[in-house]
């Protein structure tokens, strides 16, 4: 999972942030688009679920529906049902584009490019799948608007941009150097 969260803020910050790369430094904050604040609570409810299958009481997930989004009982259950929901749909995706990027780099021993070769091009199909991600997240949040209703559903739309977004802190990721000639990943953002 912890792979899995980091390819998602990869590509959040290369696709939707639109970062600079390659040793630039930002003239500002990045931004994260009003609709990913939706994916970063989907995936921490789902953490905070694992921790606590862990044997780690409920009082965080009560704290964070209670406290931070002051949701009712009702919908607590059914953001939980929509971020499990999402998380399955994701991690299918997630896959994929994991197998996608594993061939991509099998096909360059020890992630070396030859002397003079360019980094190839990020496979259409990572893009695709990028844009499946983006319909899921669109996909759940509507559903958890219908379930809510309009006036909870801005109640907790308000809630999130007060406070839990300020909480959420994106970093440009480095990309690792290599003494010796280019590679695949410090060519290739999409790559990691």
């Amino acid at each position: 999972m912890r792979i899995e969260i980091r390819y998602w803020l990869c590509v959040s910050l290369c696709v939707f942030t639109a970062m600079p790369l390659f040793g630039q430094q930002p003239r500002q904050r990045a931004a994260i688009p009003p609709n990913h604040v939706y994916h970063h609570l989907f995936r921490y409810i789902v953490h905070l679920e694992s921790l606590r299958g862990q044997g780690a009481d409920n009082t965080l997930i009560a704290v964070l529906s209670k406290k931070t989004l002051e949701t009712s009982d009702s919908e607590t259950l059914q953001l939980r049902r929509e971020a499990r929901l999402y998380e399955t749909e994701i991690e299918i995706v997630d896959r994929e584009a994991q197998a996608i990027t594993r061939a991509t780099r099998n096909r360059y021993p020890q992630g070396r490019l030859s002397p003079g070769e360019a980094a190839p091009a990020v496979p259409p199909i990572l893009l695709a799948l990028q844009q499946r991600k983006e319909s899921i997240l669109a996909h759940h949040i509507d559903n958890l608007k219908a379930s809510l209703g309009n006036s909870r559903f801005a109640n907790l739309d308000q809630n999130l941009a007060n406070r839990f977004l300020p909480k959420i802190h994106l970093q440009q990721l480095p990309l690792p150097t290599r003494p010796s000639g280019p590679t695949i990943r410090n060519s290739d953002p999409m790559a990691h």
